[in-house]
């Protein structure tokens, strides 16, 4: 799901992240900063290109079940949020379109975003498979 700023400054981009059957046991186990490495890992490809890490996974105030880590891709920020719901992980993805409009002026509505499908939003936006 894509959500886009009214100016198209930044957009923020929901997904599930889903587990082979055999690593999803252990995945629903750990720590929500260590799948923020592996999101991390996956975002960041090989070494190459043009993203770089500028804020490891580290946990988001005081939510226990969320994670951030930011990286830039082509002088552009991203901010990732990965965090659980009912046992689902997710990732939402706050990218900055322009360079003009700092990426902190969104990040409030990342955070809200997340908060709210942590309380029970997710019913209304995300499918059950």
């Amino acid at each position: 799901m894509y959500l886009i700023k009214n100016d198209g400054d930044a957009v923020m981009v929901l997904q599930e992240i889903r587990a082979s059957a055999s690593a999803k046991t252990s995945l629903s186990e750990e720590n929500v900063c260590v799948l923020g490495n592996l999101s991390m890992q996956n975002k960041l490809g090989a070494e190459d290109n043009d993203r770089r890490v500028l804020r490891l996974p580290s946990p988001v105030g005081d939510c226990n079940n969320c994670c951030a880590y930011v990286y830039s891709e082509n002088a552009l920020l991203r901010r990732v949020v990965v965090f659980r719901v009912k046992g689902r992980i997710f990732e939402l993805e706050l990218r900055q379109n322009s360079e003009s409009r700092p990426l902190s002026s969104v990040i409030e509505a990342q955070t809200f975003f997340v908060r709210s499908l942590m309380r029970g939003g997710e019913q209304k936006i995300i499918p059950v498979n």
